[in-house]
């Protein structure tokens, strides 16, 4: 046998088994919208939000009719302090499921957030954007505890310290 029979002989083995490595490596599962949602879910547990806000979005272009990951995509934009981000995936939440007042509460403390941005200034938008999510919260819910300390807080800023505390009281009743 010649040298370069030999040679071509290790080389196309070497290739084929290359090639079924490669080949067994990418033959795993196809991932689908369940799978993202669950790792989603894993990185939100640990607070590791930059990973969930990825897997989310993975999941929902996958499918855009994820009212959950909307949901759980927007709390982790609020964590990372991306309100306007947070604010676009609550809004979606909200046009999926109107009667949830859980979304109207989310959007309002993040409207709450944006309103005391130190960096860009107080907005009184934002104020009256966070109190009308409050109450349609609260229209929905009576006993949200969360929409009377956020309509607090937002009297607190505007300084009406009689209002905010009454609105604190009813938080804590």
């Amino acid at each position: 046998m010649n040298r370069h029979s030999k040679f071509n002989r290790n080389f196309i083995f070497t290739s084929v088994l290359v090639f079924i490595l490669l080949l067994c490596a990418c033959s795993s599962e196809p991932i689908d919208e369940n799978t993202y949602m669950k790792n989603a879910k894993e990185h939100y547990d640990i607070d590791y939000f930059l990973g969930s806000i990825e897997e989310y979005t993975n999941a929902l272009e996958l499918n855009p009719e994820i009212i959950e990951a909307y949901e759980y995509r927007g709390r982790s934009s609020h964590e990372l302090l991306r309100f306007e981000d947070a604010i676009k995936d609550f809004t979606k939440a909200i046009s999926m499921d109107d009667k949830n007042d859980l979304y109207y509460e989310l959007r309002s403390t993040s409207y709450l957030g944006l309103s005391m941005d130190f960096f860009g200034g107080r907005s009184q938008e934002y104020y009256a954007l966070s109190i009308d999510d409050a109450n349609k919260t609260l229209e929905l819910n009576p006993n949200n505890d969360e929409a009377y300390y956020n309509i607090g807080r937002v009297y607190l800023e505007l300084k009406k310290y009689d209002d905010a505390m009454a609105k604190f009281n009813k938080a804590i009743e």
